[in-house]
């Protein structure tokens, strides 16, 4: 007989343990999906303004490139300009 009442006893202590343990559980499971929610949206989000400096860059590169082809344009113009003179 007192074994049996031992292992309720330990069978009760066991029970609420778990219970607590799966709340826990479920608070940290949702902690972690929230965590991760907002790591995705800031690593998304960091994605796209790389994207975006890497297309300023390029079109800033073009208009250098643009601005120095009409300048050799305008010294080649020139040159010739110069010698029939």
């Amino acid at each position: 007989q007192a074994d049996i009442g031992i292992l309720r006893a330990q069978l009760e202590t066991v029970d609420r343990q778990l219970v607590w343990l799966e709340q826990d559980y479920k608070r940290k499971e949702a902690a972690y999906h929230k965590a991760k929610e907002a790591y995705e949206a800031v690593e998304a989000r960091k994605r796209s303004m790389h994207e975006h400096l890497a297309l300023m860059v390029l079109s800033s590169e073009k208009r250098k490139e643009d601005k120095l082809n009409e300048l050799m344009a305008k010294m080649s113009g020139s040159s010739g300009s110069g010698e029939k003179s």
